[in-house]
């Protein structure tokens, strides 16, 4: 079964904790790997047809987790851990959520910013509000 972007938050960030630059491709093999993903799996394709799941819900991690400062991106797709993320991981946190990550003004800011941008529609709105589990490509 395909993890869910928040999931994927956790071990993603530990992947990062030896310090070093790592790529989104080796990323994505090393959490495959972890999340114990079938080819098949890995390939599935979103709805639009355009994107496997899997990858894009490690870039929903990944944006999740850059914008609360945990990791930053050094170049295009590669990706370093923080010392924030340094210190969260001394926590020992068991996951790491969207609720979770609130505690980071960095990303309540990036999350108002989100959500108060105009859509073409007003009942899309706070759409996401309830579908932590999902990315919003999936969602809509």
């Amino acid at each position: 079964m395909i993890p869910t972007y928040e999931e994927i938050m956790l071990p993603f960030l530990k992947l990062l904790s030896d310090g070093k630059e790592h790529s989104l491709n080796e990323a994505h093999d090393k959490l495959a790997d972890h999340f114990q993903l079938t080819e098949e799996e890995t390939r599935e394709l979103l709805p639009s047809g355009q994107q496997p799941v899997f990858r894009n819900r490690i870039g929903w991690a990944r944006t999740y987790l850059k914008k609360a400062g945990l990791l930053t991106s050094p170049q295009r797709a590669h990706f370093v851990i923080t010392d924030r993320g340094r210190d969260l991981l001394k926590e020992n946190p068991k996951e790491i959520t969207s609720n979770f990550l609130k505690r980071y003004d960095k990303f309540v800011e990036f999350q108002t910013i989100k959500r108060d941008k105009p859509t073409k529609e007003s009942d899309q709105k706070g759409l996401f509000d309830h579908l932590s589990d999902q990315t919003p490509e999936e969602a809509l």
